[in-house]
């Protein structure tokens, strides 16, 4: 929070404290404004909080008029008064002296120099500071409790995290509203559980909290929908605020936390179920269709055998959803060649090819579309493909007829010579940009998109280099001619990413 002893300390402000600050406490008082005001009772335009300034040019400051002035900005708490010199008052008044040191209200001298509006602008600027810090310590937070849960931890480990950011107690209370996970204090169980009771029935948005002098509690529910089946509860010390859009974002998190962990119940459930039946010699009972994913419907399925990278985890990494396929490590010899063998949906399979194109050093091979049923012969013809790859994924659709396969090497390097030749002469710092920006856009598919995220650069900069391609090359890039051509050149030269 900005407070008093903060102004007092900014730059090339006048300011000196010359009552009223008996103690620490009086110059660590929060300024959420300065009002400036010459009424002799401001108090009915002000909230609380502010640095009230003025020249004293209608107030009286006789010893009665200064303590009833004082009393009335005190009772409105008001952090501070400060009186401008050399305007109506020279030196500061005695009886005003008086009656703030008597109530503890620090009086502030403004030297002549010192404008009002500069106090204030000092002011606005350590309060929109103190908002960026306050925002950049949010997106810090939301990103440790995000990473803590993605990581697979206890839910536990963000509820510490999130007591320690807020300075209090965090709890996880359960349907009843009893506690199942806490960490911090001041801990008020009694509390949060009072405030779940209220929230039971109101729906999944609804939140409560309640204050007292021992400090405020704030309870949402966790749940998706209408259906709470937990709270969260955060209590914090007196004076303090929890950091509201904190504590809705961690009940987000714990709540998909849940629902993740619920999604992962019938395959742990079949699992264990499978392990049983093995020990006491019964057959294992069928896989429930989440496990099997793309196996699980009728429709037809791709096998992709990929034989380079052999890290299976790294491969599923790559994948933006890692439910659209079924994969299986293959260790090579008697059970086949080694690598990852993958099966997706056919209808999921070109972007599953997309995401493994990001892969470095990939190599493998996609089978045809083949029914579930015959996923076994798929895989087959996936390996096969695979061991005839020279980088990428040769799919089945592409293998019989490769357009670069069918041209001599020597004739390929002289056709890219001169097909290529307008951007060798366009400098050599432009042809190396223009030449990685088509060889990556053609072997995207000339999907814009895909091919400006390979790049790092933003899908306009990569249009604009597009088209300062074909107009040095005279051609349009539309025309699927051009772009055969443009494969064939960029690929005798090696300049097709992923491919050798």
């Amino acid at each position: 929070m900005t407070t008093l002893r903060r102004l007092l300390a900014a730059p090339g402000l006048g300011l000196r404290v010359v009552a009223g600050a008996g103690s620490d406490a009086a110059l660590d008082r929060a300024v959420t404004w300065v009002a400036v005001s010459e009424l002799p009772d401001p108090t009915p335009y002000l909230e609380g909080g502010e640095l009230v300034l003025l020249t004293g040019v209608t107030v009286r400051f006789g010893n009665q008029h200064a303590r009833e002035y004082v009393d009335r900005l005190v009772a409105r708490d008001v952090a501070a008064v400060g009186l401008g010199m050399g305007v109506f008052h020279e030196e500061m008044p005695p009886g005003l002296v008086l009656a703030a040191d008597a109530a503890g209200l620090p009086l502030l001298e403004v030297d002549r120099p010192t404008p009002f509006i500069a106090v204030g602008k000092a002011l606005a600027d350590l309060l929109a500071a103190e908002q960026t810090e306050r925002g950049r310590r949010r997106v810090e937070s939301m990103r440790t409790l995000t990473s803590v849960l993605a990581g697979g931890a206890e839910p536990l480990s963000a509820v510490r995290r999130l007591a320690s950011r807020l300075d209090g107690w965090v709890a996880v209370l359960d349907a009843r509203g009893d506690v199942v996970l806490a960490a911090g204090r001041p801990e008020r169980p009694d509390a949060a559980a009072g405030l779940a009771r209220q929230l039971r029935g109101r729906g999944g948005h609804a939140s409560a909290a309640t204050s007292d002098e021992t400090g405020r509690t704030v309870v949402l529910p966790l749940g998706l929908g209408d259906r709470a089946h937990g709270y969260l509860a955060v209590a914090t010390p007196p004076g303090a605020e929890p950091d509201h859009s904190l504590v809705a974002f961690a009940a987000s998190l714990l709540t998909l936390d849940r629902e993740r962990a619920r999604g992962t119940r019938p395959a742990l459930r079949w699992a264990r179920a499978a392990l049983l039946a093995d020990r006491v010699g019964r057959p294992a009972p069928p896989p429930p269709a989440v496990l099997l994913g793309p196996l699980a419907g009728t429709g037809r399925v791709v096998a992709v055998h990929v034989t380079e990278p052999a890290d299976s985890a790294a491969l599923l990494d790559a994948l933006d959803d890692e439910d659209r396929v079924v994969a299986l490590p293959t260790p090579g010899g008697a059970t086949g060649p080694r690598g990852t063998l993958l099966v997706t949906a056919e209808h999921d399979v070109d972007e599953v090819l997309v995401a493994l194109a990001a892969v470095a050093g990939l190599r493998g091979g996609a089978s045809r579309p083949t029914p579930v049923e015959a996923v076994a012969d798929a895989a087959r013809q996936a390996a096969s493909l695979a061991a005839r790859s020279r980088g990428g994924v040769l799919r089945a659709e592409e293998a019989t007829l490769s357009l670069r396969d069918l041209v001599d090497p020597a004739a390929a390097l002289a056709f890219a010579d001169a097909l290529l030749r307008p951007l060798r002469e366009a400098g050599p710092a432009e042809e190396a940009l223009l030449v990685e920006a088509l060889g990556t856009w053609l072997v995207r598919n000339g999907e814009t998109g895909t091919a400006a995220e390979a790049l790092g650069v933003h899908r306009h900069t990569l249009r604009e280099r597009l088209r300062r391609a074909g107009k040095l090359l005279g051609a349009d890039l539309d025309d699927a001619a051009v772009r055969a051509d443009l494969w064939v050149a960029l690929g005798a030269r090696g300049a097709l990413p992923g491919l050798p």
